[in-house]
């Protein structure tokens, strides 16, 4: 049977039973600094490996089988799996996912395994499998991961963790806006959204600055992915969603641009109460997709500092890219939804024509709506909602000129 083995970012920091983690509680956030949930205080470092271990062996070993015979296409039995090596990735509002590297035959295979163990992330987690299977059958162009297995357990002390084991992205990291100057990491003081880089968490020792182009291609890919994966009839749509939580990741390819995927999906919610299917008209539609598309030019532009500080604002040059991005998307959700080809320029057309007045009541509504509480997300796209409009008008003005 596998042999397993913990760890935490690297085989250069093994997790045994002597470690001075081994009887700690997990942190609350990827800063260890940052404090605890109260429901998972009493959550150590020994339970959390130790219940990682208890799943990959539950029904002889039918966790990790599955998810290589998957990869594999053929059948695969505990007795061919030589070891399986336990890397703790991060600690997350709701997850502290693990990556599994699984070693068959002398081949090494990675898979995620998020493990819920705050109240939040338990009640996610089932969410999020429905979400991404729903996507698997639906969106199947490997955006986002596939879960190959999931199952809740109780630990010795009765409190209960739940996992699912899925597709791990390998050669993918978090990126994030940062200050710190592509030549050197000090960072810049000007408060200024043009001051802004964007940063790539390789484990470079010198942070990994990404181009213009590049940083053009990461907003556009992602937006074509929340916008494909946008149902139209229903407004359902990929939420919530946040860069500032790592949710989607970057790859450098082989011809010098990027690839992007979403590695997270915590549900998928309708944009608003919108009336049954049945009732949906043509302009409940276009409704429907007018606040999802505001709030994706808006949400774009949020993140964290260096995925851990305040809240900061994108620059204007990635609004083309964003709206781009979404009109990939849109073409292709509206081919799978039946409507005409023509939908996303009649959108587009139907967008340039809308009052400025009324637009800016809908952004304004986009914002209530969506950033409920956040008081520091809210003060941000409040002071700069009207610039950020112009800018989003004179992009489809772009669009539909040929420009």
């Amino acid at each position: 049977m596998p042999d397993i083995h913990f760890y935490l970012s690297s085989t250069a920091d093994p997790v045994t039973p002597d470690h001075p983690l081994w009887d700690r509680p997990l942190p609350r956030y990827r800063n260890a600094d940052a404090g605890f949930l109260s429901d998972e205080a009493d959550t150590l470092y020994k339970d959390y490996f130790s219940a990682i271990a208890a799943f990959c062996e539950s029904d002889n070993w039918a966790p990790v089988t599955a998810a290589v015979t998957s990869l594999l296409e053929r059948p695969v039995t505990p007795d061919r799996i030589s070891s399986i090596w336990v890397f703790l990735e991060k600690h997350g509002a709701f997850y502290h996912p693990a990556r599994l590297q699984i070693q068959v035959e002398g081949r090494q295979f990675s898979f995620v395994i998020n493990v819920a163990v705050s109240a939040c992330g338990r009640k996610t987690l089932p969410e999020e499998i429905r979400a991404l299977s729903w996507l698997h059958n639906h969106r199947p162009f490997g955006w986002v991961p596939e879960v190959y297995h999931h199952r809740r357990q109780t630990l010795s002390n009765g409190r209960e963790m739940a996992f699912f084991l899925g597709t791990w992205f390998d050669g993918y990291h978090e990126f994030h806006l940062s200050r710190s100057k592509p030549d050197r990491p000090e960072k810049k003081s000007s408060e200024n959204p043009q001051d802004l880089s964007m940063v790539v968490w390789d484990g470079a020792a010198r942070p990994t600055h990404l181009s213009e182009d590049r940083v053009a291609a990461v907003y556009q890919q992602a937006s074509l992915i929340l916008s494909a994966c946008y149902d139209l009839v229903t407004t359902k749509q990929i939420f919530p969603w946040h860069h500032a939580a790592g949710d989607f990741v970057v790859r450098f390819t082989d011809e010098g641009g990027v690839s992007v995927r979403l590695i997270t999906v915590r549900g998928r919610a309708p944009v608003l109460a919108m009336p049954d299917q049945k009732d949906m008209d043509e302009t409940a539609i276009l409704d429907g997709l007018m606040f999802f598309f505001i709030h994706l030019t808006l949400q774009m532009r949020l993140d964290r500092e260096d995925g851990v500080g305040k809240v900061v604002w994108a620059p204007e040059t990635t609004v083309c890219p964003v709206i781009t991005g979404f009109f990939q998307g849109l073409d292709l959700s509206a081919k799978l939804s039946g409507l005409p080809d023509t939908f996303p320029d009649f959108f587009r057309q139907w967008f340039i024509r809308y009052p400025t007045d009324a637009l800016y009541q809908r952004a304004r509504t986009v914002t209530e709506t969506f950033f409920p509480g956040n008081h520091e997300e809210q003060q941000i796209v409040a002071r700069h909602l009207k610039t950020h409009l112009n800018a989003v008008c004179l992009g489809m003005q772009a669009l539909s000129s040929g420009g």
